[in-house]
């Protein structure tokens, strides 16, 4: 039971950080034209709404800087999993980048 209240809190504290950086990151300013900067956020909005939740999640917990075994205590999966599964998600979110690209 405890082990489940620490993860809930884990994924709690994650979701809470992802939501200030998300919003954070879209109210930086930006080098680029704002036509170009929203453009860019939307094609990545659109290709993370195609990928299953447990990559979307993994990725999310890499970019907020957590290390392999938080990742593997918030997914619930075995620790030496987790560089294979974040490999296959990166690779999973550039091929559908660069497919939203091209159309």
């Amino acid at each position: 039971m405890a082990a489940n209240l620490c993860r809930n809190h884990i994924k709690k504290t994650v979701n809470n950080r992802n939501k200030l950086s998300r919003e954070f990151n879209e109210e930086q300013v930006s080098h680029k034209p704002d036509y170009q900067r929203k453009e860019r956020i939307e094609l990545i909005r659109t290709a993370l709404e195609q990928m299953h939740t447990r990559d979307r999640l993994i990725l999310q917990l890499y970019m907020d800087g957590l290390s392999y075994t938080e990742m593997a205590d918030v997914m619930e999966m075995n620790v030496n999993s987790i560089g294979k599964t974040l490999s296959r998600a990166i690779n999973k979110v550039s091929a559908l980048l660069k497919q939203e690209k091209v159309q």
